[in-house]
């Protein structure tokens, strides 16, 4: 079999964005690929964030059988939560598959890669390698090889833009450094391409997701945030950064379009976020979290109840530093992309996740937007609740407070959707999730645990990231084995693995969540080519690692800068 397989994974792309664009003509080439080929929302799962989303992709399985649900998971000698790695993920990826099956590949940057696997090819980490880490590539040789032909290789993006109270200095700098980025990292995969003839090419650009969160204002009219003179400004720059895409997609399929079938996929899609929740702060509201009962806790509830609280503290920095310390900013933005709000957090001084009384507290939230866990006896240290009908009992009594949240402000209903582990999820890892998960994207609100307590008043003007992630990415495939022109309504995140597979010749596993996508291939390649089957282990593979303290906060530090962690 000659065919090959590319996958670019433009990371949070949505046709919502891009299709009026792909419409007026703007974007030619994923015109042409959409028109010629198939096309279709792509699915996410839930949590619809990278880290589960991207291992659901490389494994065609649900969370609950890789064992990913969000970017931490738990260290093994402690409590503290650890960067998740490949490590961590249970099950074969599809580039360990090919590669066992005598298939070359090459990966470049896919989330939550480090460390790089040994594979029949190539691979190079994505932005949650330690920093400092220089083993970010396979084979390590690669790396040297790829440096002194286009330069120190750009992990990740390192400027941060807060758009609600922007510097254009500032966007004009990050614009320009998601275009260096893009242009760098095509151009390393066209070179490894050639260099190792891969049957299975796959790139990861971030840029897109990240244009997204933070600029999303200048370029939504419908956003509570548009800021109609920054649009005027910066709009037709943004759409350069996916025109400049494009392009580059042109030089692709011209060199592989008779050779290959090439795929543009998306982990989730985005959206507008107008309101934050502050779940602690609600569980506190509701009773569910108790504080200590000690004299500094006391005096910060007081502070907090009074307005000196962490809403407060960082509208005055956003107001202030980040709107016009360009110059502080750009220091901080040359230490790490987290180093602009490594000044949040003021927990010795503010109300925070330390002043919670374990021994009274029955359900609370931590990391992971919308995450809550049920303190229960016998898991957690200070565990409370206990097993069986209580632990029932109590994730029944907070389901139902959720279902009747409200906006303080206007009245009106959250309706934010409730997802319970049992539900949403199979495998041997369902009880690593969160024990409810509450979602209320869809209607523009971001539920989740930001700076320990934000404010008394549990609901927020988004203050920063004014877009974020929804369940409906983007699919779009095109080659000579993909019927032309036809549009499907959906596919899952997890259906790629296995169509992929297919059209390489592998066995799947059985384990595979996700099915072939028959629909989108030509009927002369289905009838040619028979689908083989293998069963799987799904615990293999899956080891638990701690970091070291410094690698942790460092890494913990980059995530908080792109709002992933509290």
């Amino acid at each position: 079999m000659n065919r090959k397989v590319i996958v670019i994974g433009l990371d949070g792309a949505t046709f919502t964005v891009l299709q009026p664009w792909i419409d007026q003509g703007l974007l030619p080439t994923l015109k042409k690929m959409q028109e010629e080929g198939t096309s279709c929302i792509l699915e996410s799962v839930m949590p619809p964030i990278t880290a589960p989303a991207w291992s659901s992709f490389m494994t065609g399985k649900n969370p609950g059988k890789h064992g990913i649900f969000y970017f931490f998971t738990q260290g093994k000698s402690s409590e503290k939560d650890v960067v998740v790695g490949a490590t961590d993920r249970a099950g074969k990826t599809i580039w360990r598959l090919l590669s066992d099956n005598g298939r070359k590949v090459l990966v470049l940057n896919v989330p939550t890669t480090y460390p790089p696997e040994e594979v029949n090819g190539a691979m190079i980490s994505c932005f949650l390698t330690p920093p400092g880490k220089r083993d970010f590539v396979y084979p390590p040789s690669l790396l040297k090889d790829i440096e002194d032909k286009f330069g120190e290789y750009p992990l990740d993006i390192k400027t941060i833009v807060f758009s609600p109270t922007l510097n254009p200095r500032c966007t004009d700098h990050f614009l320009k450094e998601i275009n260096q980025t893009l242009e760098y990292k095509i151009n390393v995969f066209h070179y490894l391409m050639e260099k190792y003839d891969s049957d299975f090419s796959i790139l990861h650009i971030k840029g897109s997701d990240r244009l997204q969160h933070e600029l999303w204002n200048f370029f939504d009219k419908e956003s509570r945030f548009f800021d109609s003179k920054m649009s005027s400004r910066f709009q037709q720059k943004i759409i350069a950064y996916f025109q400049n895409f494009d392009n580059k997609l042109k030089e692709l399929l011209e060199k592989y379009q008779e050779s290959a079938d090439i795929f543009i996929i998306s982990d989730h899609g985005f959206g507008s976020v107008h309101t934050w929740i502050d779940l602690n702060a609600w569980l506190l509201q509701e009773g569910f979290v108790k504080l200590k009962d000690t004299p500094t806790t006391k005096v910060k509830r007081a502070l907090w109840k009074a307005g000196l609280n962490n809403a407060l503290f960082f509208e005055i920095l956003l107001r202030t530093v980040f709107r016009y310390g360009w110059r502080i900013l750009e220091k901080l933005n040359q230490v790490s992309n987290a180093g602009a709000v490594r000044v949040v957090g003021m927990k010795n001084i503010l109300l925070s996740f330390d002043d919670i009384d374990w021994e009274r507290t029955t359900a609370y939230s931590r990391s992971g937007p919308g995450a809550i866990n049920i303190n229960l006896k016998g898991r957690e240290t200070h565990g409370q609740v206990k097993p069986g009908k209580e632990f029932e009992e109590m994730k029944k009594k907070v389901i139902a407070r959720l279902k009747d949240m409200r906006n303080p402000k206007t009245g009106e209903m959250i309706n934010g959707k409730v997802f319970l582990p049992e539900d949403t999820y199979t495998g041997p890892f369902v009880n690593n999730s969160p024990d409810i998960m509450f979602y209320p994207l869809e209607t523009g609100y971001l539920a989740g645990n930001f700076f320990g307590f934000t404010t008394p008043k549990i609901m927020v003007d988004n203050l920063i990231l004014p877009g974020n992630h929804r369940m409906d990415g983007l699919f779009i495939a095109y080659g000579k084995d993909i019927l032309p022109g036809k549009r499907l309504d959906r596919a899952s995140i997890m259906d790629l693995a296995p169509t992929f597979l297919y059209l390489l010749g592998c066995p799947i596993s059985e384990q595979m969540d996700g099915k072939i996508l028959e629909e989108i291939i030509s009927p002369e390649f289905l009838s040619h080519n028979a689908p083989q089957y293998f069963p799987e282990d799904l615990t293999g593979g899956k080891e638990v690692k701690d970091l070291s303290p410094e690698i942790d906060r460092e890494v913990e530090a980059r995530l908080k800068g792109l709002g992933y962690l509290s």
